[in-house]
């Protein structure tokens, strides 16, 4: 997985976007459970994420896939992508006329 920006290639490689869904359970505080209606009731948030896994090549791309698809359990929900790496730079002019 891709934790840092360093870390991303420089050049065209392929990629897969894993999406991940997690549910947090948040306790409510103690007055809204003696008194209900009051205070910050418990609920239960859910987190959508994007995993960015890039491959060094074709074959490592398509090897993940395999596993990915036949895994009995917790099959990744992915979609693959070929990406090109773009720089950007910044400027300034400054006119005195």
């Amino acid at each position: 997985m891709l934790t840092s920006p360093e870390k991303l290639p420089e050049q065209v490689h392929f990629a897969a976007l894993i999406f991940k869904s997690r549910s947090i359970y948040h306790e409510g505080d103690k007055r809204s459970r003696t008194n209900p209606g009051h205070g910050y009731p418990a609920y239960t948030e859910t987190v959508n994420t994007i995993e960015y896994l890039p491959f060094a090549s074709r074959q490592e791309m398509e090897s993940w896939v395999i596993k990915a698809e036949t895994a009995k359990y917790d099959q990744p929900k992915y979609r693959l992508i070929e990406a090109k790496p773009l720089s950007a730079k910044v400027s300034a002019t400054v006119n005195i006329g």
